[in-house]
């Protein structure tokens, strides 16, 4: 099994362990909350991904809301088109400086952390700790490579110790619901578990 397979179903797992808690007023996700990818790893999508805050009552965390954010040491996006471009709603956050970043396209080789695919379009800022930024005009709001911006200085630490905060918070709460054993198939297929919220 990759590591990509074995991320892929622990992140799975998470999530369906979060779905089915209750938190209490204690335990916030805080500044991680506008994080819809908040990895301390590489981030990388296929083609055609799009990263949107959810609609809905009572789905996004408090005054925060969910911005539809992504992060990563870098971030990789694929190949879109046209008529369906890779889109990320919120910022685009990678805190890879140049020494640290990827190939991508356009940039000296190992430079960039974060790569826009084609016709990739990000509805905020891309915000680096240094690396390039692959096609910067695809940010709606700009691009900062400086290193020194306050998402890649404050914001991205906050969240990852909010997160781990929140995980150990969550490991401590006692179990009310068993589930039935889930099975995630090796072709993408996973079963909804809306059904077992309540």
């Amino acid at each position: 099994m990759t590591s990509k397979r074995v991320a892929t179903r622990i992140l799975l797992v998470s999530i369906a362990a979060l779905a089915l808690s209750r938190p209490t007023a204690s335990q916030s996700l805080g500044t991680a909350a506008s994080f819809a990818v908040l990895s301390s790893g590489d981030v990388t999508f296929k083609n055609r991904d799009n990263v949107n805050a959810p609609s809905g009552e009572g789905i996004c965390p408090g005054p925060v809301g969910c911005l539809g954010d992504v992060s990563g040491v870098t971030v990789l996006m694929g190949r879109g088109n046209g008529a369906a471009p890779d889109t990320v709603s919120g910022d685009v956050i990678a805190s890879a400086s140049s020494a640290l970043g990827l190939n991508c396209s356009g940039n000296p080789p190992g430079t960039t952390a974060i790569c826009l695919g084609n016709d990739s379009e990000v509805g905020g800022l891309c915000a680096t700790g240094g690396g390039a930024v692959d096609s910067p005009t695809e940010c709606a709001a700009g691009a900062d490579t400086s290193g020194s911006n306050s998402d890649v200085t404050s914001l991205l630490p906050q969240a990852y110790l909010a997160m781990a905060s929140f995980s150990t918070s969550l490991s401590l709460l006692a179990v009310t619901k068993s589930l039935p054993e889930i099975a995630l198939g090796d072709r993408r297929y996973y079963h909804d578990l809306r059904q077992f919220w309540t």
